[in-house]
């Protein structure tokens, strides 16, 4: 368990990504989001591809944090249910 905790640490496992490995349903919505990208940038000009490149950038960061966010309360209150069940 201690070397599965160090390699999340150190970034050399992600949950997320472990979680989504064989998930179909996330796998169809990625190929869906990346489809309808493409359509929207062939139909906007630069200047829209700009401002659009920052706003999926900003939204995958925020997406980025709110997973790190779940993922550290999971483990809190994960520990604490085993703590509680161990006494």
């Amino acid at each position: 368990m201690q070397d599965y905790l160090k390699l999340v640490w150190h970034g050399e496992i992600c949950p997320v990504e472990l979680c989504a490995v064989n998930n179909q349903e996330i796998k169809r919505l990625e190929e869906l989001r990346e489809r309808k990208r493409e359509k929207l940038m062939q139909r906007v000009g630069k200047e829209e591809q700009i401002v659009f490149e920052k706003y999926i950038d900003c939204v995958e960061e925020l997406l980025l944090i709110y997973m790190e966010e779940a993922f550290e309360c999971g483990v809190k209150y994960t520990s604490k249910f085993l703590l509680n069940a161990l006494q």
